[in-house]
């Protein structure tokens, strides 16, 4: 009786721990990253791109300059750096049999992002409703 039950708890155990890392582990995304936004022109004179990436229209309104930003992830947390503005969000990760999620809220926005990788040091986000990309760099 006490073996069985010793044998549960190491089960349950090593499952936790195992479920607690498996994100990180899966994505491998622990670390900076500099990310950009991907630019798609969707008709002949406009482009799309991911809400997240900071944007500033010139003063005379006929260009604009959209910046990247920094991500952090960490165990559960990602650490969003835009311009001077620092903000950390839970983030929780899906490792389904045949795609890899990224949900977090930033902003007052919900974002999902399909994590599609490169090799281990750059990554391609798809954000789901949209189809918008971003393009993940590992910092050194």
């Amino acid at each position: 009786m006490k073996n069985t039950f010793f044998k549960l708890l190491l089960t349950v155990s090593v499952f936790f721990v195992f479920s607690t890392y498996l994100c990180q582990a899966q994505l491998n995304l622990t670390g900076k990253w500099m990310v950009r936004c991907a630019l798609e022109r969707s008709e002949k004179s406009s482009i799309n791109f991911c809400g997240i990436c900071p944007v500033k229209i010139d003063s005379s309104k006929s260009s604009m300059t959209i910046s990247g930003l920094h991500f952090n992830f960490s165990k559960n947390t990602l650490t969003i750096t835009k311009e001077h503005e620092i903000e950390s969000v839970d983030v929780k990760c899906k490792i389904e049999t045949d795609e890899q999620t990224i949900e977090f809220k930033y902003d007052g926005k919900e974002y999902e992002f399909s994590a599609l990788m490169v090799d281990s040091e750059n990554f391609i986000l798809k954000q789901k409703k949209s189809g918008n990309l971003l393009l993940m760099t590992k910092d050194k």
